[in-house]
């Protein structure tokens, strides 16, 4: 704000002063309502004003690998069966004594 923004925004209210010497209680309060409805504008836009804004940056695009061969020219390896385990009972080791 300039200097003379200030001193025009002091001048209104000057004006507005006067006007509410002179007038009765109840408009007294509805101006200083209006005046406060007014100052919490102002704040509130200042506040937004004076925020820092925040910008992430937008990742990478990661390249996606393609395959050097087709996967299905693979041949199959073949599997031999393996041998199934004993599972019967056996006879338990004496301890060493």
């Amino acid at each position: 704000m300039s200097k003379a923004d200030i001193q025009n925004i002091q001048r209104s209210l000057n004006i507005i002063r006067a006007e509410l010497d002179q007038a009765d209680a109840q408009t007294r309060l509805r101006a200083l309502e209006l005046m406060m409805a007014t100052s919490q504008t102002v704040i509130t836009t200042a506040r937004k004003l004076s925020k820092p804004k925040m910008v992430f940056p937008k990742p990478k695009p990661m390249p996606i690998p393609k395959p050097s061969k087709p996967t299905a020219a693979r041949k199959p390896q073949s599997k031999k069966p393996q041998p199934k385990p004993d599972l019967s009972p056996k006879e338990p080791i004496p301890p060493v004594g």
